[in-house]
């Protein structure tokens, strides 16, 4: 314990390092998906990143914008995921089974970031980080493209209908 706060001393001596940034989103990802927002303290990150706790207000301001932003990562890395698939080769049904399954994968291995996305919805006091960016219409666009490709009649439905057959499979 004498060595990490010893290393935490001569950090803060220097300023934060730049890699400590990601350090701690790293651990952020991990504890607020195994605990959620209110069973994380900025105490809990610190000691787990082994950087003082000014280092994180010093990045992040306080712990909703730290995890807003941690949330925002996992779910712009999930987006990323899934826009390989939708944007990808192969024809419309091949590119709709492939996302299907990741979806599945994902959901089955349950990794922080999944757990992290399906806080956020059980969470209702906390806003979610963002709505509706430039992630999320290009996923809907995907989606929408399939869908047009696999059954032309159906690329009129609203998007909120189509995510609603997705999210329920």
């Amino acid at each position: 314990m004498k060595s990490n706060a010893n290393a935490r001393n001569q950090v803060s001596a220097r300023g934060p390092r730049t890699e400590d940034r990601q350090k701690i989103l790293d651990v952020s990802l991990e504890l607020f998906a195994a605990r959620g927002f209110d069973g994380v303290s900025i105490r809990d990150i610190s000691d787990a990143a082994d950087v003082h706790g000014a280092t994180i207000y010093h990045y992040f301001g306080d712990k909703q914008a730290l995890y807003q932003i941690t949330l925002r990562g996992a779910i712009e890395r999930q987006l990323l995921e899934h826009l390989a698939i939708l944007e990808g080769p192969g024809d419309g049904r091949a590119r709709l089974h492939s996302f299907i399954a990741n979806l599945l994968h994902s959901i089955e291995d349950r990794d922080a970031k999944r757990q992290l996305i399906e806080r956020m919805y059980s969470d209702v006091d906390l806003p979610a980080p963002f709505e509706n960016g430039p992630l999320q219409a290009r996923f809907e666009e995907g989606m929408k493209r399939i869908i047009r490709e696999i059954a032309p009649g159906a690329a009129e439905m609203h998007w909120e209908e189509v995510s609603g057959i997705i999210n329920g499979i």
